[in-house]
């Protein structure tokens, strides 16, 4: 809240990072919707927005057809769409990862992805860029972003650290 009492402020400006003290560099809402109204930088990245070409959020489910009744993503959907007021498209691509083959089947294209087998009492992972650059090519109108949800293990390429959530490409 402001010592105004004429100006309410919903989002302070964000104050030093309380969870990671090391973090030095601090973004507002405002910082952070000012992005949109920037051109790109030299890699392209931080400065996309909501057109009227570009209005909607595809999510799509990459699990498995014996699981399918464990996860009801279309809760996940509806909340998004109330919580962003955005129109949501989704759909399921129920077995496109195969660790066996070590491919991707998305869009009628079968792509090749980087898989490692696990250790001891471990799930085979799949590493996240193999995943996402795939991805990128259904970034097209009407979309503004694309949301994938994979049920398999995904590792960054380098580290093998598990992966819970990746932005790639400002897209997806």
């Amino acid at each position: 809240m402001s010592n105004n009492r004429n100006e309410i402020v919903l989002f302070p400006p964000a104050s030093d990072n309380a969870i990671n003290p090391d973090y030095e560099e601090g973004q507002s809402l405002e910082e952070f919707v000012d992005m949109g109204k920037r051109r790109p930088n030299k890699s392209g990245t931080g400065r996309f927005k909501l057109t009227a070409n570009r209005n909607k959020i595809l999510v799509i489910y990459f699990g498995s057809e014996k699981t399918k009744s464990l996860y009801d993503v279309s809760l996940l959907v509806k909340y998004l769409e109330k919580f962003l007021l955005i129109d949501i498209d989704y759909k399921n691509c129920y077995d496109a990862i195969d660790i066996k083959t070590k491919t991707f089947t998305f869009n009628g294209a079968e792509y090749d992805i980087d898989c490692k087998k696990g250790k001891k009492n471990e799930y085979p992972s799949v590493t996240v860029s193999s995943l996402l650059n795939v991805l990128v090519n259904d970034t097209n109108e009407p979309y503004y972003t694309v949301v994938g949800l994979f049920e398999n293990r995904i590792i960054d390429d380098e580290d093998d650290v598990e992966v819970l959530g990746r932005a790639w490409n400002d897209r997806v």
